[in-house]
């Protein structure tokens, strides 16, 4: 069963999975016409690549540790760390521990 997107106006859980983690999805939270949020759930080792946003996105870590990483730069996200990432900028995340992020993506 697909989970339903948030209305507008309904209140959207954040809180850490913590245990349940590796029981999660990524999924999205939300999208209109020109917004979308998607909470993405990597379990450590895994990756995901070859993202090319196609409007400005930012990502923030809410719990474990993600490497995020381009061909000019890498850093590390840990739970509270958030970072923008400009329209086009390829990049990779990869999950160090078991984490879930929000990706705040505008669409074009």
């Amino acid at each position: 069963m697909a989970l339903q997107h948030a209305r507008e106006g309904e209140p959207i859980n954040l809180q850490a999975y913590g245990a349940a983690l590796g029981m999660q999805r990524t999924h999205a939270l939300f999208k209109s016409e020109q917004l979308e949020v998607i909470r993405i759930v990597l379990m450590a080792g895994k990756q995901f690549s070859g993202h090319r946003p196609v409007g400005d996105i930012t990502i923030q870590c809410l719990e474990g540790r993600v490497e995020y990483r381009t061909a000019q730069q890498a850093c590390i996200l840990a739970a509270g760390a958030m970072l923008y990432v400009a329209a086009g900028t390829p990049h990779i995340l990869s999950a160090l521990e078991d984490a879930s992020l929000l990706m705040t993506m505008r669409l074009p």
